[in-house]
Formats: structure tokens, C-alpha cells, sequence
């Protein structure tokens, strides 16, 4: 039956060809979105790791769920002081973070699918930002940047530029460019640092942080210095170690981005391997209305019904499978292709490095071979109820030839 489905492969090249090419497209697709969603969630847990590398404990406000941008929020600038109090704790940090726009030439400078926000800077062990150009806040009125931003609008230090804040645009100078991490955007979103006074200022939050880094004393891992914090914290606040926030805050980014991205991508692949299926179905129905003679033939000659539909499954099987292949190795780059036109579109959004993970290649494999065969389901079981006086039967002659006897035998 394998030699059988072989042959008639090769017999038709180019509706196979047609056949595989159909497949092929649609497993790209889906290859290529899970290639393109894996490398972003990569970069983000990569950048969130070493973001938080000097912290050894965090402090938020306990929630029942919780956003990447959204309203956060505060926590007494007092729990500080209290936390600076407890064994094992070198140093500690508030920090508060909302949501701001630069306003330049009178007019707001809008993110690019992604939230305008802005932060109180941090010492160290807790900065997280590489100074670009500039430096970074010190003095009442001085913001900072990131890089992205900069560029894109073309500001450098010493610029007079608006903030928008929770009290109204508020003049600012520009100090400093700064990377976050390795990255010059957070997935296209527009990054304003300021001082911690400031902050409080202008988002009406005087002797409150959002958020308290905490590092470890010589000797204490994270963990006990959570549970030490967490012992003598109130229940309204949650304690977590820096790996755990890195990690939690990566995922938030992540299901953000990913909530939108992937499904439209998927649908993409979805109405691609819907018209492939299309394709399969004619492909193998025509294939079975021109075998109609060999297969009576086969069925002539001992074939079981089983048989018939093993070589026309067969068939279906090699097309699947190959298609299959071929389409995840495309999807490396389908990947590359979208991370091109994100970045065109001005997302910013940080990648890591490529791969095809075992997940990648089941869902691809599974998908591309089910549609195929499936599709080829129906033309199949039709292949079976071929009888085998069907290969007695003469195919008429094609009507030149007719003609050309005619003539002959007058």
C-alpha cells in the first residue's frame, strides 16, 4: 500500500505539490505565532530577571488580581522605615509608579499599543535602568527617558518638554536617556523617571510608594527574608521574592501582549488551513474519480476494502507529514517576518532567541497530518465502495482518437 500510495504521488505532482503547499501554509502559521510568542516571552523573562537581580524581597499591596499598567495601589511611606527595622535587611526602597505622557510642542506623545508610564527612580541596589545619555534625576522638575522614546520623538538633554499627571501637565526638563535592562522599550510603552518627591507631588500621593524593594543582609537568602517581612507585615501587603516578581511581572507583560497577538495570528492560521482543507478535499475526490479503474482493478485482484482506503490514507499520511515538516521549518520565518513588521509598526517589542519547542512541533505535526487526513476522509471511504467490475469497465477513447479510427477505418 506504501508503494502504491508512493506512485500515485508521483503520478500527480502537481495537485500533490498544490496539496502539500496548502498544508504547508497554515502549519507556517501556527509554527511561526508560537515561535514569535516564545521568543517575546523569553526577552521579557530574560530583561524582569535582570531587572530585578539586586532585589532580594518586593513588598506590593495584596490584591485579588492584578495588571501590568494599571492603577496600583499605595502603600504608607511609613511601612519603609518599619521595614529597615527588620533582621536580615540591608537596605530598603520605595518606589511609586502610575501613569504619565510627555507632552511636547503643547501636544501628548502617545505609546504605541502599549501604556505611557511613569516611575520614581531608584538607587542602588534597585535601578534597574542603564544611562544612555544624560543622567538620571536628581532635582525637582528633571525626568528621564527611555531610549525608544527618544528617538522616536527626537529629544535629547536639556530639553523643556509637559508632563501629564493626576494634578495636571507639569513642566519638566529632560536629564537623561536610559535603557531598561538590555532594552530600549518595554513593548512599545513610553517610560518617564522622576524623583520620588516629585512623583508624590504630582500624582497626589504624599508619604506613599507603590511598591518597597527590599536586599538581603549577608547571609540571608530571599526566602527567609520574605518570611521574616511577611511575619510582621499586615495582611493588606504581600511579600515575594525578587525572582518570584520578575517572574510574575514578565508573565503580566506577557499575557498582555500575548491576549491580543496570538489569537489574531491563530485565526490567521485557522483560515488558512480552513481553505486548505478545501483544497485536500477536491484534490483527493478528483484523485478518486480518475482511479475509479485502478481501483476496481485492485479490488479485482484480492484488494479489501481496508486496502483501498490504507493506499488512499497512505497518500493523505505522506502529503500530511511532509507538508508538515516543511511548514514548521517556514514558520521560523513566518517568525521573523512578524517580528519585522512589529517592528515597523513601531511595537518595540523585545525578542529572544529562536527556537521550535517540543510544544511547537506536536501542535504543528498534530495539526497539519489531522487536517490532511481528515480532509481526505471522505474522498477515502468513497475509494472503497469502488467495485471490482469498475476495472472492467473502458474508459472512452478521447475524441481526437475516435476521429483518427473513423477516418482510418473509411
Amino acid at each position: 500500500m506504501i508503494v502504491l500510495a508512493l506512485r500515485g504521488i508521483a503520478e500527480r505532482k502537481l495537485r500533490s505539490a498544490l496539496t502539500a503547499i496548502a498544508v504547508l501554509l497554515g502549519v507556517a502559521m501556527i509554527a511561526g505565532t508560537y515561535v514569535q510568542t516564545d521568543q517575546i516571552k523569553t526577552a521579557f523573562e530574560d530583561i524582569e530577571q535582570t531587572a530585578y537581580s539586586g532585589t532580594d524581597a518586593v513588598i506590593v499591596p495584596r490584591t485579588e488580581f492584578t495588571s501590568s499598567f494599571g492603577a496600583v495601589e499605595p502603600i504608607s511611606q511609613s511601612v519603609v522605615r518599619r521595614v529597615q527595622g527588620v533582621p536580615g535587611v540591608a537596605k530598603a526602597e520605595g518606589s511609586l509608579f502610575d501613569s504619565g505622557q510627555i507632552v511636547k510642542d503643547g501636544k501628548a506623545v502617545e505609546a504605541t499599543f502599549a501604556p505611557a508610564i511613569a516611575m520614581s527612580v531608584s538607587g542602588e541596589p534597585f535601578n534597574p535602568f542603564d544611562v544612555v545619555q544624560g543622567r538620571l534625576p536628581a532635582g525637582p522638575g528633571e525626568i528621564a527617558v527611555n531610549r525608544k522614546l527618544a528617538d522616536d520623538e527626537g529629544l535629547q538633554p536639556g530639553r523643556r518638554l509637559g508632563l501629564t499627571t493626576r494634578s495636571g501637565i507639569k513642566p519638566v526638563r529632560l536629564v537623561g536617556v536610559v535603557d531598561y535592562g538590555e532594552v530600549s522599550s518595554i513593548g512599545g510603552a513610553t517610560l518617564v523617571l522622576a524623583t520620588l518627591p516629585d512623583m508624590q507631588a504630582w500624582y497626589d500621593r504624599k508619604g506613599q510608594v507603590t511598591e518597597i524593594a527590599v536586599a538581603a543582609a549577608e547571609g540571608t537568602t530571599p526566602e527567609q527574608l520574605a518570611r521574616r517581612l511577611d511575619a510582621v507585615l499586615p495582611p493588606s501587603l504581600e511579600v515575594k521574592t525578587g525572582g518570584q516578581q520578575a517572574q510574575e511581572t514578565a508573565d503580566e507583560i506577557n499575557d498582555a501582549i500575548g491576549g491580543f497577538l496570538t489569537p489574531a495570528l491563530l485565526a490567521l492560521a485557522g483560515a488558512s488551513l480552513l481553505v486548505g482543507a478545501f483544497i485536500i478535499f477536491n484534490t483527493f475526490s478528483i484523485t478518486v474519480a480518475q482511479r475509479t479503474r485502478e481501483l476496481g482493478m485492485l479490488r479485482a485482484i484480492g484488494a479489501t476494502r481496508r486496502q483501498v482506503l490504507g493506499t488512499i490514507g497512505a497518500e493523505a499520511l505522506l502529503i500530511g507529514a511532509t507538508a508538515s515538516i516543511a511548514g514548521l521549518l517556514a514558520g521560523l520565518g513566518i517568525s521573523k517576518l512578524l517580528g519585522g513588521l512589529f517592528d515597523a509598526a513601531g511595537m518595540g517589542i523585545p525578542r529572544g532567541d529562536m527556537e521550535l519547542a517540543p510544544r511547537t512541533i506536536a501542535i504543528g505535526l498534530a495539526v497539519g497530518i489531522g487536517v490532511t487526513l481528515l480532509s481526505a476522509l471522505a474522498p477515502a471511504l468513497r475509494a472503497t465502495r469502488v467495485s471490482p467490475v469498475a476495472a472492467m469497465v473502458e474508459a472512452p477513447p478521447p475524441a481526437g482518437r475516435s476521429r483518427r479510427r473513423t477516418v482510418v477505418s473509411v
